[in-house]
């Protein structure tokens, strides 16, 4: 490790550093060639960052060659003896992976933990980590058997999430992994890790590789304690089969019993009470397992604890050479199903094809050569006489089930949950209506890099030393703020780009957009950032997209256009803003509704007034169908009535129907006179099928947008216009330079923010903008109002109905 302290080193390493974050690849072979000799192994004496390992943390695979291509060493470390195949492990950065080894970088490096690669790959046990252990495992013979300086087997940090790492526990089995390697700190080993996360395949795996199944920690408990803290039953059975005793207690001299009475795991008390467990034994407290369940309220394990008691399952027929706390013809029965598919598997091969037995002295010999050993010969030989239906033959399928020699409360079927039978009920048959389907549309793949797709931006994020400057204290010049080079440097967050209209950011908006991310990018409802800026009636966003050339043409999966929403979120500015854009009034939804009907339905008498202004369709119709609804109380003879008449309607509603529903007695009024200025259609005229669109529809789809006066925003400051003898000046001075440029190039610019006194004003006015003066109790919305006055005269007909 090389670390930068004279001047030249200390501006060289910076100077590289950045050339490295923003991928400046001439830069970089630039200052490792002109540099410092060795000047790209050095680690920067704040963070000990060096050129390759901001390479690996910015997952730049390019920049990663190129810095070992100009002599980078891939096994070098910083200030925590971190490798870059380290850190590129733990971020789950493939790619980066697969250089480096191909780079010969080596994997028995440990850091100043004592963690390796391997420990790296454990870190958060994600599906990349996964992939980077598999190819380190294929590629290199990394330590299985490593340990960390406080003493943790890699095998033991691997089981601790062994649901979500299964294949990685599997693989350091295979490859010998110690499986009753101890965590000298705690004490527990690979199968007290592997049942506390319930993983019952590795468990399986660690007690046929001979794990100590009694094995007990610093605190004295068994990996049958941790089975039933896991609250994973499965892993009972598997234990037994492997003769674990249930009636071991820890330093509190609690059973598993008492966890299984304190967890309220009804069906684990019971099984072990029947394979070697006790209620009877009392933990520090002078309590018995019946006492912890009456404490914690626990009926199922309060039950099975009496049931237990009452049918006396604790009772054993011991064999001279069977373990003396359990009775032998259970373990007999747990290790054949444990067995199960492997035993029927050699019977089958053996077995007399016609009547489907087996000598009984090929069962012995298989049952010896599985290694089962704690039953004598003559035990198993009451046993085979159970089961033989010839002289000398026995039906090994109902030996496996363990009916002839095991009592029903012991067999595993006893275990499993029973589905309840339930009568075939008659039931009424309605019908269902199908919900209206929504289009929704992916959001894209992986962008560069690992990063999320192009929906979700990066977040702007205001760099400085809050100690010194904020929004109220800003520098006075550019070159004052240095805090850049001394504090650390912040990752980068993303966030979905509605999340930044919807929040104002304007910032990152724009930082986005001078990325390549297009101004009109839909999400998975095909809703754009002016959409939703429109529908929060954010008037400064709004104004900002419509400045990057937003569409204002453009639909959402329900043919909404932003002005659509902006009527609907009642704010008269945006609305204004969006018709000056050149937005269509009369644009017809998926519903057939205009914005004029949303601003209607929202009951804003400005925005009714300024869309009619601007010669609005107020003669519009849609035809909406009504189902009739049968599921309220009170009226229920009436609409089955109607419904009988009537069914499902079609319905041709105008503004002023629609009016009558929705909006306020003053919105009502104001298209009512407007049909009466200019005459009623329904009474002068016959009712007219809407019709068709014209032609001209569909010339203005094809035409182009109005052109409008808000200029777009120049994201880039063009340069200056000189004339063609100027040029060819700077061209023919560009050849005799041979100095570099000393001009100071900030690596952060200050961010433009609004001051507090600004932000406080700003939510007042907001505040003024949206809420509403009520100054009585009984207000309701007008839709609410207007639904209770019709309920009230259907009631009122209904009770004429009854009374007749």
């Amino acid at each position: 490790m090389v670390i930068a302290h004279a001047l030249v080193e200390l501006v060289q390493i910076k100077k590289l550093l950045y050339a490295v974050r923003t991928s400046n690849y001439n830069e970089v072979r630039h200052i490792c060639e002109k540099g410092v000799d060795g000047l790209i192994n050095y680690n920067n004496p704040t963070d000990g960052e060096t050129p390759l390992l901001v390479a690996v943390k910015k997952n730049d695979e390019v920049m990663m060659q190129c810095l070992i291509d100009l002599g980078a060493n891939p096994n070098v470390t910083d200030f925590k003896g971190r490798t870059p195949l380290m850190r590129a492990a733990e971020h789950g950065f493939v790619e980066a992976v697969q250089t480096l080894l191909n780079a010969n970088a080596k994997t028995n490096i440990r850091d100043l933990n004592g963690n390796d690669i391997l420990f790296a790959c454990l870190s958060n046990g994600t599906l990349r980590q996964q992939e980077c252990f598999s190819i380190i495992m294929s590629k290199r013979t990394p330590d299985v058997n490593g340990m960390t300086t406080m003493g943790k087997p890699v095998l033991v940090a691997a089981c601790e999430n062994g649901v979500i790492m299964e294949k990685i526990c599997l693989t350091l089995l295979e490859r010998g992994a110690d499986v009753n390697a101890i965590d000298r700190e705690t004490g527990t080993t690979a199968l007290h890790a592997a049942c506390a996360s319930g993983s019952v395949k590795v468990v399986r795996e660690l007690l046929q590789r001979k794990a100590n199944v009694n094995a007990q920690d610093v605190h004295q408990q068994t990996p049958a304690h941790a089975a039933i803290t896991s609250k994973v039953f499965e892993l009972l059975p598997i234990l037994s089969a492997y003769n674990v005793r249930f009636d071991l207690a820890d330093e509190s001299l609690n059973t598993p019993v008492h966890l299984a009475a304190m967890l309220n795991q009804g069906k684990a008390i019971k099984f072990m009470i029947q394979r070697g467990g006790t209620t009877k034994t009392k933990n520090v407290d002078n309590q018995l397992p019946i006492k912890l369940a009456t404490i914690w309220k626990n009926i199922d394990a309060k039950k099975n604890i009496r049931l237990v008691e009452k049918k006396q399952y604790n009772r054993k027929i011991i064999s001279p050479k069977s373990n003396p706390n359990r009775d032998y013809k259970i373990h007999f029965y747990d290790w054949l199903q444990e067995r199960y598919d492997r035993l029927l598997r050699r019977f089958r091969q053996i077995e007399n094809v016609s009547t489907h037995r087996i000598t009984s002295n090929d069962f012995k010999q298989i049952i010896q050569e599985e290694g089962f050993t704690q039953i004598t010969s003559d035990d198993l030989y009451d046993l085979i006489i159970r089961h033989e239906t010839n002289p000398n033959e026995i039906d090994y399928q109902t030996f496996l089930s363990g009916k002839l020699f095991i009592e029903k409360p012991f067999l595993m079927q006893a275990f499993i949950q029973k589905k309840n039978k339930t009568k075939n009920k008659k039931t009424k048959k309605t019908k269902k209506q199908l919900a209206i389907p929504i289009a929704i549309r992916h959001e894209g793949p992986r962008t560069s890099h690992g990063n999320p797709p192009l929906v979700y931006i990066k977040k702007h994020q205001f760099i400085t030393d809050q100690s010194r400057f904020n929004r109220d204290q800003i520098p006075k010049h550019i070159i004052n703020d240095d805090s850049v080079y001394y504090i650390d440097k912040i990752d980068p967050q993303f966030v979905h780009i509605n999340n930044a209209v919807y929040r104002g950011d304007l910032h990152t908006l724009l930082d986005a957009f001078k990325s390549g991310v297009p101004v009109d990018i839909r999400d998975k409802f095909y809703k754009t950032p002016l959409m939703i800026a429109a529908a929060n009636g954010d008037l400064e966003t709004t104004k900002f997209l419509l400045q990057c050339d937003a569409n204002v043409h453009l639909e959402d999966h329900f043919k909404w256009t932003a002005l659509h929403h902006a009527a609907n979120s009642g704010q008269l500015s945006v609305v204004r803003a969006l018709v000056d854009a050149g937005a269509k009034i009369n644009h017809e939804s998926l519903t057939l509704a205009t914005p004029l009907s949303r601003a209607i339905e929202n009951s804003s008498l400005d925005i009714v007034n300024y869309l009619v202004q601007k010669n609005a369709n107020v003669r519009h119709e849609n035809v909406t169908r009504m189902y009739i609804d049968l599921m309220h109380n009170n009226i229920f003879q009436l609409n089955r009535i109607v419904h009988e008449f009537y069914g499902i309607l079609n319905i041709e509603r105008n503004l002023l129907d629609l009016a009558a529903d929705f909006a306020s007695p003053q919105v009502f009024n104001t298209i009512r006179t407007i049909y009466e200025r200019k005459g009623n259609k329904k009474s002068n005229q016959q009712s007219k099928t809407r019709r068709k669109p014209s032609t001209n529809t569909k010339k203005n789809k094809n035409a182009e947008a109005p052109v409008t006066g808000i200029k777009p925003v120049k994201l880039e400051v063009p340069l200056p216009r000189r004339g063609s003898l100027l040029i060819a000046e700077e061209k023919l001075m560009s050849l005799n330079d041979t100095f570099e440029s000393i001009t100071y190039h900030p690596l952060i610019k200050w961010t433009d923010q609004p001051t507090t006194e600004e932000l406080l004003n700003k939510k007042i006015n907001l505040r003024n903008q949206f809420t509403m003066n009520i100054d009585f109790p009984d207000y309701k919305p007008p839709l609410l109002a207007n639904a209770q006055v019709k309920l009230e005269r259907l009631e009122v007909l209904d009770r004429r109905l009854k009374t007749s």
